[in-house]
């Protein structure tokens, strides 16, 4: 099977499928399970005769195929499930028997659901009455899938017995039969309303006569549900009515009809000929939200069943949306993320884009509660009305890049984001249809980073350098044929060079310059560089031991590679002088400071703290002073508390107020608590007013560590915790 397994990984596609024709012929069950793995081939026309054969080979193809669908990693599994529902009857039977195992039911109901044996509907209705609702659940959800219009009345007669669920309603949305239409209609009015707009929206022209009808009936069309369903069919037969629901009483219903008339519109939108090219443009994306004040809108007051749809729409509701505080800081800054996807911006947001000229948003009202419910005046959510078509993936490049983390093994990414040609309206702020990624153009850029003070919890990025990883990326069908074979070559090389542990007696017969260099490959592939402390794993144990035995020879050579050598050499370097706790190597670590890779630093940073040495102090604090990387930050604040120096605390309890960082300051409060100076009390119990839970229970435990009993009690009291 080895052998087998080797031929079908080759990296030309002809060869892949001239063997998997010949493994076919044989119908064994290596063969079999051959052709099983290569459904999953990321050319295309390997995987189709990979499927047609096992279908050709029927029955004996059946168990190993319904074993990867119930057990194989997804898309195997999935695509198993495919092959069985093209074989039609001679998969019925075997998949039947698994219906009722609850833990196969949603698996082996939806191949049924697909199956080209028009018969195999059958057994999935009459489990509509088994005594398990969970199973019942799977089934509907599976007959949605089927599409098939024999289901509808089934459903109907099931919602009657059992009551409405939302995997009901939306099976009947999915099969898109008129005759569901009554039953849906009816649904407005009950708590699945939503889901009943959304089912209706998808059975389309055949429903709105039906909502035009109840448009003006309160008990149909609360919040104006039937108006969202009206748009989501996106028909000029409502035009009329909704034009009148826009001066309907109930703001959210009239602000309802104006943006599904806006949908309706932009359905016949056409027109090309004024759309541009893109020039040079940028993501724009917030900071990790842990560590920035981030928000929600308040569903129970305001159902937004499109929240995508919601931020793209330029018709800003007539009514503050309400938004309330989610996570991180207790003080927001100029940008909000809002539910993930949303932004809210600061007045001062608002006046530079405005100032500028900037296109393509617009703004609506919010009311913005804190932690603690406070009102927060001053901020606004973003519409973005800007457009550009479609993300092109065959301009993007398909690399092998370093993984950023040492003796990892690199990562294969697809880069570059670029939409297709001409589909640009020219707007400074705009969205593609298939991404969510915001995009800006240039100015947008140079004006946010004029801002004084700087917003700082924003990243632009070149749409040139976007990068996505795609090395274990399941649904490749978005590339070409070509970048398909490349993914699948690159695969094979990182398969073939994977990191595994480095036997160990082989390095008794080396020289011993080289032999250095071949325990800093062991310690790399073994990961032995993320134990920080005394190593734990045994072969990292043996090589740092091995170091030791070969004496002053290899700390000079450690010395010459911290200097020239590759990144992970450099850091492995760093790290054996640690652990050996080289004195002399305390002035070239110091030196190598000025390192630019940000994990070797992070490491000789650490390597630092491990030695002890602290003439290093100086340093480490202009590093920590002009270092925009939090995880840098986070290193030296750790390494400043482990060498526990006096001197270290009044730079601290400097840096303490300007750091903007939660994560980072939370490193600093665990450094001046390791520090042991009571003239670090005061400063923590003010940086309490963060509000941020983690950095508190940081705080708490620094003051109970300071010893200071009495104004831990008084500050407890204080903030009622």
């Amino acid at each position: 099977m080895k052998f087998i397994s080797n031929e079908i990984k080759n990296y030309n596609w002809r060869i892949r499928k001239d063997k998997l024709e010949k493994l076919a012929r044989s119908g064994t069950a290596d063969s079999i399970a051959a052709l099983i793995q290569a459904l999953q081939d990321v050319h295309d026309e390997v995987a189709q005769m990979a499927a047609e054969s096992l279908v050709n080979i029927g029955l004996p193809a059946v168990q190993p195929l319904i074993a990867t669908l119930l057990n194989g990693e997804w898309p195997l599994s999935d695509l198993a499930g495919e092959t069985l529902a093209q074989m039609g009857a001679k998969a019925t039977k075997p998949l039947e028997d698994l219906l009722t195992i609850p833990r196969y039911t949603g698996r082996v109901a939806y191949v049924l659901s697909q199956s080209a044996d028009p018969e195999a509907l059958s057994s999935l209705l009459l489990l509509l009455k088994h005594e398990n609702s969970d199973i019942r659940e799977m089934v509907i959800r599976a007959l949605g899938s089927s599409g098939d219009k024999r289901a509808t009345y089934p459903i109907i007669r099931h919602i009657k017995q059992y009551g409405a669920s939302p995997t009901a309603i939306l099976a009947l949305g999915e099969i898109a039969d008129f005759q569901a239409v009554p039953l849906l209609i009816e649904e407005l009015k009950g708590i699945q309303r939503w889901f009943a707009a959304r089912a209706l929206g998808q059975i389309g022209e055949p429903a709105v006569e039906a909502l035009i009808k109840v448009l003006n009936q309160s008990e149909y069309n609360h919040q104006g549900v039937a108006v969202y369903a009206l748009g989501l069919i996106r028909t000029e037969k409502a035009l009329a009515s909704l034009t009148e629901m826009v001066k309907h009483p109930d703001q959210i219903v009239s602000w309802r009809a104006a943006m599904a008339l806006i949908e309706i519109e932009q359905k016949e939108e056409t027109n090309e000929k004024n759309m541009r090219t893109l020039t040079d443009s940028f993501t724009l994306t917030l900071s990790p939200t842990a560590q920035y004040f981030y928000a929600s809108i308040v569903d129970e007051l305001l159902y937004l069943p499109d929240m995508n749809q919601f931020l793209r729409t330029p018709v800003p509701p007539p009514f503050p949306v309400p938004c309330r505080y989610s996570g991180g800081k207790a003080n927001p800054e100029d940008f909000i993320a809002l539910d993930g996807i949303g932004w809210l911006i600061s007045d001062r947001l608002r006046t530079l884009f405005t100032a500028m000229g900037f296109t393509g948003w617009a703004t609506y009202p919010v009311e913005l509660r804190g932690k603690n419910g406070e009102l927060i005046h001053g901020y606004h959510g973003l519409f973005v009305s800007g457009k550009i078509g479609p993300v092109d993936y065959t301009r993007s490049q398909v690399q092998i890049v370093p993984h950023t983390l040492i003796g990892l093994e690199p990562d294969i990414i697809l880069k570059g984001l670029y939409p297709k040609d001409h589909s640009w309206d020219g707007s400074d702020f705009f969205l593609s249809p298939d991404s969510a990624l915001l995009m800006v153009s240039e100015l947008v850029i140079k004006a946010l980073s004029s801002l004084k003070p700087p917003a700082k919890n924003w990243i632009a990025e070149p749409l040139s350098e976007v990068k996505r990883s795609i090395r274990f990326e399941k649904n490749i069908s978005f590339l070409t044929k070509e970048q398909k074979e490349q993914l699948h070559e690159l695969r094979n090389i990182l398969e073939s060079h994977s990191s595994s542990p480095v036997p160990l007696e082989t390095k008794a017969a080396l020289e011993a310059e080289t032999e250095v260099k071949q325990l800093l490959d062991v310690l790399i592939k073994n990961r032995c560089l993320y134990q920080t402390e005394n190593p734990v794993d045994s072969v990292c144990i043996q090589v740092v031991q091995d170091f030791g035995r070969l004496g002053q020879s290899a700390v000079d050579e450690l010395l010459l590679i911290l200097q020239n050598q590759n990144r992970e050499h450099r850091a492995a370097s760093a790290w054996v002088l640690g652990q050996l706790n080289i004195q002399t190597a305390v002035e070239p670590l110091i030196k190598s400071l000025s390192e630019e890779d940000e994990q070797v630093l992070a490491i000789i940073i650490g390597v630092l703290g491990r030695i002890g040495d602290r003439r290093c102090i100086p340093y480490l604090i202009d590093i920590f002073n002009d270092s925009e990387s939090e995880y840098i930050r986070c290193c030296v604040a750790e390494t400043l508390g482990r060498l526990k120096d006096p001197q270290a605390v009044p730079l601290l309890l400097n840096v303490l107020p300007h750091e903007g960082s939660v994560i980072v300051l939370c490193a600093l409060v665990d450094a001046l608590a390791s520090l042991d100076d009571p003239t670090a009390i005061t400063p923590l119990i003010n940086l309490y007013v963060i509000g941020d839970a983690n950095l508190n229970e940081h705080i708490k435990q620094a003051l109970i560590k300071l010893g200071s009993l009495a104004d831990l009690i008084t500050f407890l009291d204080k903030n009622e915790c």
